[in-house]
């Protein structure tokens, strides 16, 4: 895990090109068409993606498809709180595939 974080390509330069296109996104309008059910994990400290926006996300999907847990992390759940989201990731898998 560290050393793919070593080799990540971040940098400020990076970072700026995609700002304005990032602040034009929303794809919560299509989310109104999923069939499936959806693991929302957010990080209750994420200064990009805010809880409140997570949730928003839950509430544009189909009536009883989202799920949302808000975690201990940043915007990098999966390297903030690794043990959580793995447990939750698998859990989830479980019911939703049975197995």
């Amino acid at each position: 895990m560290a050393s793919a974080l070593a080799h990540r390509i971040s940098t400020t330069e990076v970072n700026l090109h995609f700002m304005p296109a990032l602040r034009r996104m929303d794809l919560r309008p299509g989310l109104t068409v999923a069939h499936c059910p959806v693991l929302v994990l957010a990080g209750e400290h994420d200064p990009l993606i805010p809880t409140q926006l997570a949730e928003e996300i839950v509430l544009a999907l189909p009536e009883g498809l989202g799920e949302l847990h808000l975690l201990d992390a940043s915007h990098t759940v999966l390297n903030d709180a690794p043990e959580a989201a793995h447990r939750l990731i698998h859990q989830f898998a479980r019911r939703v595939t049975g197995r």
